[in-house]
């Protein structure tokens, strides 16, 4: 019986020190939900937030993604975990799993201008950023908003239950964008 617990945790041990980097691991990436793509350059700063201060992330900021890796309009976790496989040995974790990629040149921004996007009394996500950090809240709208609307809009807590009121940009149906 000695022989088994002791085998046991030796085994544990042994996986531990072989996942030791991937369970401790100071280098993450967040990959936001969508970007807007001008036909310029797209850089690995310009799809994800990044985490650490190491001059590896630095480097990882400015890789640059060939076009042909998003002519789909995604750039999911696989593609952005071989890119940055080529180009450094550094161990990262990512949280997200995929990229949408705009065109701002196909969207009509007719459509947004008639209509109200928003309505008083809507339940919709403020998306608040500030120096690369994303946050996600929900929130009532109080008046109706058209696209680029400022709108007042009531923050409420996890269990429903008012706590604020901001002021956010309309940016689509259920979206209002906040800047601190």
């Amino acid at each position: 019986m000695y022989k088994h617990v002791f085998a046991i945790i030796l085994l544990t041990l042994f996986i531990q020190a072989c996942f030791y980097n991937y369970a401790y691991c100071d280098n993450r990436l967040f990959l936001h939900k969508s970007v807007n793509y001008n036909d310029e350059k797209l850089c690995m700063g310009d799809i994800l937030s990044i985490n650490g201060n190491t001059e590896e992330l630095n480097k990882l900021r400015n890789i640059e993604i060939p076009p042909a890796t998003f002519s789909d309009g995604y750039i999911d976790i696989k593609e952005i975990s071989a890119l940055i496989k080529k180009n450094t040995d550094e161990i990262y974790l990512i949280y997200g799993n995929s990229v949408r990629i705009l065109d701002p040149a196909n969207v009509n921004y007719d459509i947004y201008k008639s209509d109200y996007l928003v309505k008083a009394g809507d339940r919709i996500s403020l998306h608040i950023k500030k120096n690369g950090i994303n946050i996600e809240m929900h929130g009532i709208v109080m008046e109706d908003g058209r696209y680029k609307d400022e709108v007042n809009i009531k923050l409420l807590n996890k269990s429903g239950h008012f706590r604020k009121i901001v002021k956010g940009l309309v940016k689509s149906k259920d979206i209002v964008e906040a800047a601190l």
